[in-house]
């Protein structure tokens, strides 16, 4: 389904809810930003750092840069979240990020 969608297509699927994936926003949505996005059930549970570091990179890609989001986790910071994979989302965060 998403193959034979168009960029736009495929965004207001996602935002109808029809599809259940992050898609890049780019220059086609002035008016949206990404909010949080970084999963907080697994990666920040039992992902490595570098996993945690190639999300926070994919994310702010797909976010098409220019302020276009608040990074966090998926929901909130909890107690089975590595506090080294929590601190890293905010390092690469920082490192990659042009806010």
């Amino acid at each position: 389904m998403k193959a034979e969608m168009t960029p736009r297509e495929r965004v207001e699927a996602v935002l109808d809810l029809r599809v259940p994936d992050r898609v890049p926003i780019g220059d086609d949505f002035p008016d949206l930003i990404f909010w949080g996005g970084i999963d907080n059930n697994e990666l920040l549970c039992r992902g490595s750092v570098e996993e945690v570091g190639q999300a926070v990179k994919d994310l702010i890609k797909d976010a098409g840069g220019s302020g276009k989001l608040l990074l966090g986790s998926s929901g909130q910071v909890h107690p089975a979240n590595r506090l080294e994979n929590v601190l890293a989302m905010f390092e690469f965060g920082r490192k990659y990020g042009n806010y």
